[in-house]
Parts: structure tokens; C-alpha cells; sequence
């Protein structure tokens, strides 16, 4: 039987509240939205350049409701910018792995989650 020495009981004992940590953590749900909220997503507003909510649609761009223009289209969230852009066409995406990256020159992978703007159409 070998004999531990208390370097080595410290790092066992941090690696595994480290990794009950990590557990724990990934066990979390994610928050549903709201229910009036429900059959809606963001969209970024050509027409001001702001992220709003609206109901979703199924093609795009969709009609503002105030204006009657086309300006609403799909967003996504840059987490690193902490900002909704205009996210490209599926097709673009499909043929072109950096047009899921955020346009502002980050780096960073644009996501459909992020904290949903205060506009609501």
C-alpha cells in the first residue's frame, strides 16, 4: 500500500472538488424564456442598427411592424462584445466558417443566446 504525502492528498483533494465543481456546474439548466416570450426572438433592425424583440417569423426579412419595411432579420450575440449583430444567411454560414464570428473583429463565435433586449415590437 502506498503512503500519500500531504502534497499529494492536497492536489487529490482539489482535483476532485475541482471536478465536483465542474459537475455541478454543468447540471445547471437553462433559463426558459418568459412565456410571453415564448414565440418570439431578437432580430437585429436594419433600419435603427438595434437589437428588438418580435414575434418569429418564417421568412426573412421580416416586416416591421411600425414602418412596413423589411428591415427585421435574425441576430445573434457576440458574448466577448456583449452585442446583437445581424447574423448571416444560413447559406453563408454553411459555405463560410468565419461568418459566424463576430463583425466586429473580436474573434469571438456568435451565439443565438444572449440577454434579450428591452425593445419589444
Amino acid at each position: 500500500m502506498k503512503i500519500l504525502h500531504h502534497r499529494e492528498i492536497r492536489y487529490t483533494v482539489y482535483s476532485w472538488v475541482g471536478l465536483t465543481g465542474l459537475l455541478l456546474a454543468g447540471c445547471e439548466s437553462a433559463p426558459s424564456p418568459p412565456k410571453q416570450e415564448a414565440n418570439q426572438m431578437v432580430y437585429f433592425d436594419r433600419g435603427t442598427k438595434r437589437a428588438v424583440v418580435y414575434n418569429i417569423a418564417s421568412e426573412f426579412p421580416e416586416i416591421h411592424p411600425q414602418t412596413g419595411k423589411p428591415t427585421l432579420v435574425p441576430a445573434s450575440y457576440c458574448p466577448h462584445c456583449k452585442q446583437w449583430n445581424p447574423s448571416p444567411p444560413l447559406e453563408v454560414r454553411e459555405r463560410n466558417p468565419k461568418a459566424g464570428l463576430c463583425p466586429k473583429g473580436c474573434g469571438t463565435t456568435l451565439t443565438l443566446d444572449g440577454p434579450w433586449p428591452n425593445v419589444v415590437l
